[in-house]
């Protein structure tokens, strides 16, 4: 959906103009990124 990528969000990071998209990257734990990474490599 275009207004998580594009539009920032006033509950979020406003100084950056962070968007929901961003925010769940950023909020992401590091099992997570690696668990995402094995299935990819695999």
């Amino acid at each position: 959906m275009w207004y998580n990528e594009e539009k920032p969000h006033g509950a979020l990071n406003l100084e950056i103009a962070e968007t929901p998209s961003q925010a769940f990257i950023r909020k992401m734990r590091p099992e997570v990124w690696i668990g995402l990474a094995a299935k990819t490599f695999n």
